[in-house]
This record gives C-alpha cells, sequence and structure tokens, in this order.
C-alpha cells in the first residue's frame, strides 16, 4: 500500500515596517486555500490584495506574472481589479489577462511546458490598490501520493492579514514546520483535517 504524506513548511519572516517616510508595498490581504486530495493533487483558491505605495511600487506590481506547468496544472484568473484611493474599483479588461509561453524573462528550467499568465492593472496611482483573485487546479501532482507547501514572506513588505488553510485527508500523514508562525490548529471535518 502506498504512504500517502504531506509535507508543509512555512517561515515567517516578515515583521519589519516600511520606511515611516515612503511606504512600497503593503499585503493589506493574502488568503490561500488549499484543497488536497488523497492522490496528492489540489486546487488552490487565492486572494491576493497589495495596497503600491509608490512609484516603484506601481512600477513593479503593475504586471502581475503568474507562471505554472501547463502539462500539471489548470490555472485561471477568477477576478481582478484596481481600487482607486477613493474605493472605486476598476476591473482589468480581458484583454489585460493573457497567456504567454515559458517563463517571461526568466530560463524556464526543467520543466519545458511554462505558461505564464499576465494580468496589467488599469489605471494605477501611488496609494492605490490591486486585487487578484485565482484558481489553481493541479490535475496531475509531481510526487503522487504527496503534497508540499513552503513559503517565506519578505521583511520588506508590510503584512496586515495572511490566512494559509490546507485541508488534507484524514489518511494522509501531516508533518509541519514552521518559523515564527502561529497554526491554528487541525480541525476535523467531513472527512478532512484543516490547518
Amino acid at each position: 500500500m502506498k504512504r500517502a504524506g504531506l509535507m508543509l513548511l512555512l517561515g515567517l519572516v516578515c515583521g519589519a515596517a516600511w520606511a515611516e517616510d515612503a511606504p512600497h508595498l503593503r499585503i493589506t490581504r493574502l488568503h490561500i486555500d488549499y484543497a488536497v486530495n488523497t492522490q496528492g493533487g489540489y486546487t488552490e483558491e487565492m486572494e491576493l490584495i497589495e495596497q503600491l505605495g509608490t512609484e516603484q511600487a506601481v512600477h513593479q506590481a503593475g504586471t502581475m506574472k503568474v507562471p505554472y506547468s501547463s502539462s500539471l496544472d489548470e490555472f485561471k484568473v477568477l477576478s481582478a481589479r484596481t481600487i482607486k484611493k477613493d474605493g472605486r474599483a476598476i476591473e482589468v479588461p480581458a484583454k489585460s489577462i493573457f497567456v504567454q509561453d515559458g517563463l517571461i524573462g526568466e530560463s524556464t528550467g526543467s520543466f519545458q511546458d511554462v505558461k505564464t499568465t499576465v494580468v496589467v492593472f488599469p489605471e494605477l496611482e501611488p496609494g492605490d490598490s490591486i486585487a487578484l483573485k485565482t484558481q489553481r487546479t493541479q490535475r496531475r501532482p509531481m510526487y503522487p501520493g504527496h503534497f508540499s507547501y513552503a513559503t517565506s514572506f519578505s521583511r520588506e513588505f508590510l503584512y496586515d492579514d495572511v490566512s494559509i488553510r490546507i485541508s488534507v485527508p484524514k489518511e494522509m500523514a501531516l508533518q509541519v514546520r514552521n518559523n515564527g508562525l502561529v497554526a491554528a490548529g487541525y480541525l476535523g471535518r467531513a472527512g478532512l483535517r484543516v490547518l
């Protein structure tokens, strides 16, 4: 019998605030939900809101690039918009969300089937925010029966609201390692464990 497993590594290196005179980028919301299946595949739903404090931030974050393996993953943008300082929302037009072959400006490494979804946010100025909701479904796990997740948080940004939730089948072995994060705990629900 094949042993299923989950390895989760989280690192927290945030906590440093922006320079008091010129905030660069503030992550006001980052919510990521993983629903893992027994084969190790998953569906990830992500919601991100970034407040852009400077021209540099507008330039860097105004075009979001999300690479993925087209043979392993299915990726789609659920919603994308610019939120102006006054609260108005400007939806990203469909023509400003497109897919390109390969990694943009980088080597494709060991994956020959890399695609990059590009989202270009309209009418950005310092003080505005970008909001993005995406869904990635891993159709074929890299290591069948296993799931792993690793991330870190840069000290260069301020994080207001971060939530990473991972739902795994009860029969999957669960290993969690983190540095500086507080796990909310395990909740049993409908045959799943939620971290």
